[in-house]
């Protein structure tokens, strides 16, 4: 098993959709609703290999998150999701990681999921 997914965003219903979409691919997954409640889970348990975050959430966005999470586990990977692309799909960002568009359909979270563990 590759190991625990944690999937943050302020939306629940992109969060319950998100767990179903990686429960298909037969891996666990945690869930977030924020920023603070993302660090004190990603404290508690060593097991999680792949942050999945929305970028733009009240109070700590996923950059910082991300940045904090990575600090205190440098080999986590780390895919970013945001409504506001304009451009639909992934899109590389060489400083932070790879962004998947919202509204993403189940296909390009798996390929995005797939991509980033294999990393």
């Amino acid at each position: 098993m590759p190991g625990i997914i944690l999937v943050v965003d302020d939306d629940r219903a992109v969060l319950d959709v998100a767990a179903m979409v990686i429960e298909d691919l037969e891996l666990p997954v945690l869930q977030a609703g924020n920023g603070a409640e993302a660090l004190e889970i990603l404290g508690a348990n060593r097991n999680i290999v792949l942050l999945i975050t929305d970028i733009v959430m009240p109070g700590m966005d996923g950059w910082e998150l991300a940045r904090i999470a990575k600090q205190r586990n440098p080999a986590l990977k780390v895919l970013y999701t945001s409504g506001y692309i304009k451009n639909r799909g992934t899109l590389p960002s060489e400083e932070y990681g790879p962004v998947l568009a919202k509204p993403w359909r189940a296909r390009q979270l798996h390929q995005a999921i797939n991509r980033a563990l294999a990393c």
